[in-house]
């Protein structure tokens, strides 16, 4: 009696069939990686232009924008010479007086401002002065100090003297400012100013010829 061959339940697609079956393509992960990269970072641009949009834009008219960019342009056209001159001046003062031996200290700048304090009424007087200049207070004890190093500078180099012809004079031709007071009352007081303006005269000629003489190379 003859056997029956066993057959195999597993079906045989047709080389045809299998042919169009579609073929998986291998995962990019690179290509992934980097739209990751380039979604996080215009996410993170957009966050910190709206988070600090100031830094870059200075106003707004309308739907028209005034960038920073073009608004420090305008203020260096406008300020930058004479801002640098200031700081190269500040500089070249500095430079003079420790080549003629002269500083300044924390009780002398103290001593200058009671000086400016009593003479405008007390501290409340000079702190509203320096609002309506629009001084800060860093700047106004770095301008006590460009004062005294004048002063000394002047007092060394310059020797200046007020005769009792002169006081009497100013007191004659400005006689109507001082009230009642006589000339021996307010002679000390005419003096000072006096020595103060000529000093201020000598002070502005000898430190024009230093500045003109000095390495000075400005590059703006």
């Amino acid at each position: 009696m003859a056997t029956k061959r066993k057959t195999s339940s597993k079906k045989i697609l047709p080389v045809s069939i299998i042919e169009k079956q579609p073929v998986k393509k291998p995962i990019n992960y690179v290509f992934l990686a980097q739209v990751a990269v380039v979604i996080l970072v215009g996410s993170l641009a957009f966050f910190m232009a709206k988070k600090y949009k100031g830094f870059f834009i200075a106003a707004t008219v309308n739907k028209t924008s005034i960038s920073r960019l073009e608004l420090e342009k305008k203020l260096n056209q406008r300020y930058a010479k004479t801002t640098l001159d200031e700081l190269i001046s500040a500089a070249l003062l500095k430079d003079l007086a420790k080549q003629n031996s002269i500083s300044t200290s924390a009780e002398e700048i103290s001593k200058e401002r009671k000086t400016i304090e009593d003479r405008l009424g007390g501290a409340e007087a000079l702190k509203s002065s320096l609002a309506q200049y629009g001084m800060t207070e860093d700047e106004f004890v770095s301008r006590l100090e460009t004062v005294i190093i004048e002063r000394k500078l002047s007092e060394k180099l310059f020797k200046i003297d007020i005769t009792d012809a002169e006081v009497e004079k100013y007191y004659t031709d400005n006689k109507p400012s001082f009230g009642t007071q006589k000339l021996e009352e307010v002679s000390g007081q005419i003096k000072d100013s006096l020595l103060q303006q000529r000093q201020q005269q000598e002070f502005g000629t000898w430190f024009t010829d230093q500045k003109s003489k000095a390495q000075i190379k400005s590059y703006i």
